[in-house]
């Protein structure tokens, strides 16, 4: 399966490309944070964050039913759980943050993950539904371990096929789609 990543290229982050990449592939990745107004936005990276940012309430209000996996940067699941609670989307949730990966694990009924740059922490894979893995980190014996404990596999920041993983996350291009 692809998974996009941010949403259609030209469009990364914008609920507009989120919805256009939707129709091609069945679940988009999207990152999460807040920025100085402290409002949840859509956006990747902390130098690129501004008060112009598609939110995350937006992306909730969106009538059409979407498969998102929501990226959280720190440890923001209390505000994240309080914005999706009545959206129709189907939500996966990850971070990189240990403490909202717990956080989410004892607050929401969603399926929740680890995003992971090395080989994590084996007590909390017994926690969480799936890993967000990095291909400069993966390896077979890691998706061995994972799929030990029933855990999906998403890998990211690769642009070739990996056997025996649930998703590959991707950057798609528009030109590609038309």
């Amino acid at each position: 399966m692809i998974i996009a990543r941010r949403g259609l290229w030209n469009h990364q982050n914008k609920v507009i490309g989120i919805i256009r990449i939707s129709s091609y592939t069945p679940v988009v990745i999207v990152d999460v944070m807040k920025n100085s107004k402290g409002v949840l936005v859509l956006c990747n990276n902390i130098d690129n964050v501004d008060d112009n940012n598609d939110t995350l309430e937006e992306l909730c209000n969106v009538e059409e039913r979407l498969h998102i996996i929501l990226e959280i940067k720190k440890n923001l699941a209390t505000d994240v759980l309080q914005i999706i609670k009545g959206s129709k989307h189907e939500w996966e949730l990850c971070s990189y943050d240990y403490r909202c990966v717990k956080d989410l694990c004892k607050l929401s009924g969603y399926k929740v993950g680890l995003v992971a740059t090395s080989a994590p922490h084996s007590s909390i894979l017994s926690s969480i539904d799936f890993v967000s893995q990095d291909y400069n980190f993966y390896s077979p014996e890691l998706l061995e371990l994972y799929k030990k404990h029933n855990l999906d596999v998403y890998i990211f920041n690769t642009q070739t096929e990996v056997d025996g993983v649930d998703g590959i996350i991707k950057n798609i291009l528009l030109d590609i789609l038309i």
